[in-house]
C-alpha cells in the first residue's frame, strides 16, 4: 500500500467510530454491566487502532512502502510527524487506563471528560500534524481525466479552466497555531452532516487558533449526541437556539437570531473585542484569516462615528457596486458591539416584505438585479451624476432582498437615523457607507469555500458573479471623493 491521504482518511474514520461509541458512555453510568460492556469494546477497538498507528509509524520509520512524499521529506519534519504518532499511541494508552479506572470510580463522569479531552488532541493531531500528499486518482476517477475535459472545455469556449487543490485531509505543510486574546468566532446555521463537513471545520479553526473561543449558535434539534460530544472534545460552545414561529422571509430570521445569540454569548466574555460570523456550511483554508481580518480592522481605522470600528463583507457574489446596500451577508467580522447592532431584530422591513409579496415583485426584483449585473463595475458606476442614481434608485423601486435589507436597516436606523423617503440619493449614501464603514475582502483572499449549490465544485470570482464589489473596488470607492 503506498502511503498517501487515502490512508490517513481510514484512520480518521476508524476514531470518529470510537469516538461515536465513547459518547454513549453517559447514558451507561448507573447501568454497571453495559458500561463495563461497552468499556471493553471501545478498548478492543482502540487496540485495532493502534495496529493501524503502527502501520503508519512504519511509512514514515522504516520507509516500509517508499514513494516520492516520503523519500523527499526532510529528516526533521520527519521526526515531527513520528512524534505525532507517538503522541496519539501514548493518549491512546491513557484512554484504555482511564477507562480501566472508571470500572470501579464513583466519579464516571470526571473521567469521562478527561477521556473526552484525549480524544479531542487525538482528533486534531491526526487531521493536522501527520502530512500526506493525496491519491491522484481513485475509482477510475483521476485529476488528469478532469483536466482533459477542462482542456476541451478551454479550447471550445476560448475561456481558461484551473482546478483548485483545497487539501484538507491531505497536507503538505503543517497548519500554524495562532495565538489571538482578543477575537472570537461565531457559526450559524443548520449542521451540515455531508462529510462531517460543520465538525470538521470546526476541528480546523481549533487546531489553528487555540485559544480563541468558538461558538456554534444553531437550533435545538440539530445536535445530537456524537455532535456534541466531538464540538465539547474541542471546546466549543454549542448554543442551541428555539426556532422562532415567524422565521421571516426567506428566513431571514434564523439568520438574524443564530448570529445574534451566538454573538452575545461572545459578548460574556469582556477580553474579547472582535468577533467572525461566519456559516456552519462555509470554510475559509486561508489558516491566518482570523488574523488577516483583525489586522485589516486594525489598518483601516472608521470614518464614521455611529460605530466603534469597519465591518468586513466578503466581495462578489451578491456584493454589488450599483445596487444599494447590496452586501453579500455569508460573513461579517468586526467590533462585537457593533455587530450586535448589525444583527439586532429590528421591525419588519416594508421593502422586504414587497419584494416577496407576490411571485410577479420576486421576479422584478431578481431581474433588476441581473439588468444591473453586466455594468456593475466601479468604473462604470463612478461616473454616474445624481440623476442617473437616481434612475437606478427608481428602477429597483420599493424592494429589497435579504442580503440588502440587513446592511440598508443598519445603515437608516445606525448611520441615517431615519427610514429612506422618496428622492433620496439611495445609490450615494451606500457608496458613503462602503467608503466610511466597510471594508471588502475577496473570497479568494481568504480561500473562501462554500458547500453549497455548483459551489462545491467551482469557484467563484469577479468575472462570473453577480456583484462586482470586490475588493479593489473598494479601495477605488474608499479614496474617491463624491460630489453630491
Amino acid at each position: 500500500m503506498e502511503y498517501s491521504s487515502v490512508y490517513k482518511n481510514k484512520l480518521i474514520n476508524a476514531l470518529n467510530e470510537i469516538e461515536r461509541k465513547v459518547a454513549k458512555l453517559p447514558e451507561f453510568i448507573w447501568a454497571t454491566e453495559a458500561y463495563d460492556y461497552l468499556v471493553q469494546e471501545i478498548q478492543g477497538d482502540i487496540l485495532s487502532f493502534s495496529k493501524d498507528l503502527a502501520v503508519l509509524n512504519g511509512f514514515f520509520e522504516v520507509y516500509s512502502e517508499p514513494n516520492i512524499f516520503l523519500i523527499s521529506m526532510d529528516d526533521h519534519v520527519k521526526k515531527k510527524i513520528l512524534s505525532s504518532i507517538h503522541k496519539i499511541m501514548s493518549d491512546s494508552l491513557l484512554i484504555m487506563e482511564s477507562l480501566d479506572k472508571s470500572l470501579l470510580s464513583d466519579d464516571k463522569q470526571k473521567i469521562f471528560q478527561s477521556v473526552c479531552n484525549l480524544f479531542g488532541e487525538i482528533a486534531l493531531i491526526l487531521r493536522f500534524d501527520i502530512l500526506s500528499p493525496p491519491s491522484e486518482s481513485s475509482d477510475g476517477a483521476s485529476v488528469l481525466e478532469i483536466c482533459k475535459h477542462m482542456d476541451l472545455l478551454k479550447k471550445n469556449n476560448g475561456d481558461c479552466y484551473t482546478l483548485n487543490k483545497w487539501w484538507f485531509c491531505s497536507e503538505r505543510k503543517f497548519l500554524p497555531e495562532i495565538e489571538i486574546s482578543d477575537t472570537a468566532i461565531v457559526v450559524q446555521g443548520p449542521i451540515k452532516r455531508e462529510e462531517n463537513f460543520t465538525i470538521e471545520t470546526l476541528m480546523y479553526y481549533r487546531k489553528i487558533y487555540p485559544s480563541v473561543p468558538i461558538v456554534l449558535s444553531t437550533w435545538i434539534g440539530e445536535i445530537d449526541r456524537d455532535f456534541k460530544y466531538l464540538a465539547n472534545s474541542i471546546g466549543v460552545i454549542v448554543l442551541e437556539n428555539e426556532i422562532p414561529k415567524d422565521k421571516g422571509i426567506t428566513n431571514i430570521n434564523l439568520q438574524k437570531i443564530s448570529s445574534y445569540n451566538g454573538i452575545r454569548k461572545i459578548e460574556a466574555n469582556d477580553n474579547i473585542k472582535f468577533v467572525l460570523k461566519t456559516r456552519t456550511d462555509q470554510r475559509f483554508f486561508l489558516p491566518d484569516f482570523l488574523a488577516y481580518m483583525r489586522g485589516l480592522i486594525m489598518e483601516y481605522p472608521s470614518n464614521g462615528k455611529a460605530i466603534e470600528n469597519r465591518i468586513i463583507f466578503l466581495g462578489g457574489y451578491s456584493s454589488h457596486c450599483s445596487y444599494p446596500f447590496r452586501l453579500t451577508d455569508f460573513m461579517t467580522f468586526g467590533n462585537v458591539a457593533d455587530l450586535i447592532l448589525f444583527y439586532s431584530n429590528r421591525e419588519d422591513d416594508e421593502r422586504l416584505k414587497n419584494a416577496y409579496s407576490s411571485e410577479a415583485n420576486s421576479i422584478l426584483m431578481y431581474k433588476n438585479v441581473f439588468d444591473l449585473t453586466a455594468d456593475d463595475n466601479v468604473f462604470e458606476i463612478l461616473k454616474l451624476n445624481k440623476s442617473e442614481r437616481l434612475k437606478i434608485v427608481k428602477k429597483i423601486g420599493k424592494f429589497r432582498d435579504p442580503e440588502t435589507s440587513l446592511a440598508a436597516r443598519f445603515y437608516e436606523m445606525e448611520v441615517l437615523g431615519r427610514k429612506f423617503e422618496d428622492g433620496d440619493d439611495e445609490l450615494l449614501h451606500y457608496w458613503k457607507f462602503i467608503k466610511d464603514y466597510t471594508i471588502i475582502i475577496d473570497p479568494n483572499q481568504l480561500m473562501f469555500y462554500w458547500y453549497k449549490y455548483d459551489n462545491e465544485y467551482l469557484t467563484n470570482n469577479y468575472l462570473i458573479s453577480d456583484g462586482g464589489l470586490s475588493s479593489s473596488a473598494w479601495h477605488m470607492i474608499r479614496n474617491y471623493t463624491f460630489d453630491e
